[in-house]
């Protein structure tokens, strides 16, 4: 998938708008420069499954972890959150890996994928686990937790393709699919 196809596919639905980041920040990251053009060109949703948001009032800057939370390593720079208030991040001394720190255990990083662009191509194909689980079970059946194995194995087939490392057992996506608490 190339960026331009994410964000063909992501706009094809309006439930949540694509956010750029400012290019004058981004410019000054230490990440690769297909992570730089993806947040300055195409940007990350606003709003996305599971219990996720990008580009906020405080993360829009990408200030560092240490600027918001006074705690942490300055090389974390937030790009979002997740539903239990814990700093998404990429991680600019680690080729632009995506971390959400866990504000429960100290901000210890925890794994989400291997890139930004890997991110966003995740988020739809989780997406779409969202919709295949609610046109089979009803319309709450993913916020009930009852997403259809075929529907939780072909969103883990997807991942080995995406980002083979944020699928393991112990990552983000796959706690994301199985229920289990991350």
């Amino acid at each position: 998938m190339t960026s331009d196809e994410f964000k063909t596919q992501w706009e094809r639905e309006k439930t949540s708008r694509l956010v750029r980041y400012p290019r004058s920040i981004v410019l000054e990251l230490a990440i690769p420069e297909e992570a730089k053009s993806f947040l300055t060109e195409i940007g990350l949703p606003d709003s996305a499954a599971p219990f996720l948001d990008f580009g906020g009032s405080t993360c829009i800057s990408i200030p560092t972890v240490t600027e918001v939370w006074k705690a942490g390593e300055r090389r974390y720079r937030i790009i979002g959150s997740n539903g239990y208030g814990d700093p998404v991040c990429v991680d600019t001394e680690s080729a632009g890996r995506v971390f959400y720190l866990l504000h429960d255990d100290g901000l210890a990083p925890r794994f989400m994928n291997s890139s930004i662009p890997q991110l966003a191509y995740s988020l739809l194909a989780f997406r779409q686990v969202v919709s295949d689980a609610n046109a089979i079970g009803g319309k709450n059946a993913y916020l009930e937790g009852c997403i259809p194995s075929e529907v939780v194995d072909r969103f883990i087939t997807q991942m080995e393709t995406i980002d083979p490392p944020a699928i393991s057992s112990d990552h983000f996506w796959f706690h994301s699919i199985v229920g289990e608490g991350i």
